[in-house]
């Protein structure tokens, strides 16, 4: 890596501009690091303090994309070597499924098939944790439409389903988690959930609250300039946006073809206004936009 600074693995990411900020380093008692929001809509770890060698050290052992500890494959080895299968493209895994959920109303109103969220609604409901670490609509005054928070109720953790195209970080509900009893799943994109298997490693606290760490595939990240871009192709202001759908479903159409949903408040009127993705951006991944 050619470096700025090397001092340390994370300050070798955040320097490179590898930081994905998800904000396990801010998390952890007397972190230097802070994670704000940069210019361009993505979170990003920020060193605010003079910060000690060994802090720093220690702080690099929850970074995802720093060098100083364990790698995906050595983590998974370690967690799933004795009881399941290995494959060169995928991993370690037990068994393989294409499905969907078809108890309750998980599947209408999931991204498609709905499983994750009953996953975690059947792990709450059977005892296995206490609750979970999601994303969720935030109604926070901050002008975030979304944030990571804690559901400990099935009506809860449905306010969670779908998947958010939309910047969020964990600093926040993992200071909260660690200072509340109880065993937790955590879902997020592999960047942060290798994040969460590493703050347990590192943290006996977290080695005792993480009961299940869920990854959902990912491509990117996009940035919140990706939602003010798709707002204003729909002549909307983005500032006056207080909620968004990004996999409104289209009746009579498969999961892969759907809607932009968001909700306008305007002088005390709420308006709907969908469009869809095709209409708005041809191949909004594909093209690789923000």
């Amino acid at each position: 890596m050619n470096s700025k600074n090397s001092n340390s693995s994370i300050e070798n990411v955040i320097e490179n501009n590898y930081c994905i900020g998800c904000g396990a380093c801010a998390s952890v008692p007397n972190s230097p690091i802070r994670i704000k929001m940069n210019e361009y809509g993505m979170y990003q770890a920020v060193v605010v303090e003079k910060n000690d060698p060994q802090i720093m050290k220690d702080l690099s052992m929850v970074c995802p994309f720093a060098n100083e500890f364990m790698d995906e494959k050595s983590i998974a080895q370690e967690l799933f070597e004795t009881n399941c299968k290995y494959n060169d493209r995928i991993g370690y895994y037990l068994k393989v499924y294409a499905g969907f959920a078809i108890e309750n109303d998980f599947r209408k109103n999931g991204s498609s098939g709905g499983l994750t969220s009953w996953l975690v609604a059947e792990l709450l409901a059977k005892g296995y944790v206490d609750g979970v670490v999601h994303v969720k609509p935030s109604n926070s005054e901050e002008g975030k439409l979304f944030k990571y928070s804690i559901s400990t109720t099935i009506e809860e953790i449905k306010k969670g389903s779908k998947s958010r195209y939309y910047p969020v970080e964990m600093s926040q509900v993992l200071r909260e988690v660690r200072n509340m009893p109880g065993k937790y799943a955590f879902v997020g994109v592999p960047c942060f959930i290798k994040a969460i298997r590493l703050l347990s490693k590192k943290d006996k606290v977290f080695s005792e609250k993480v009961g299940f760490a869920i990854s959902l595939f990912c491509g990117h990240l996009k940035s919140k300039n990706y939602l003010d871009y798709l707002i204003r192709k729909m002549d909307v202001d983005p500032k006056k946006i207080t909620y968004a759908d990004f996999r409104k479903k289209i009746e009579g159409k498969p999961a892969n073809d759907y809607a932009l949903e968001v909700l306008e408040e305007d002088s005390g009127k709420k308006i709907r206004h969908t469009k869809s993705m095709k209409e708005l951006v041809n191949d909004p991944w594909g093209s690789g936009l923000f």
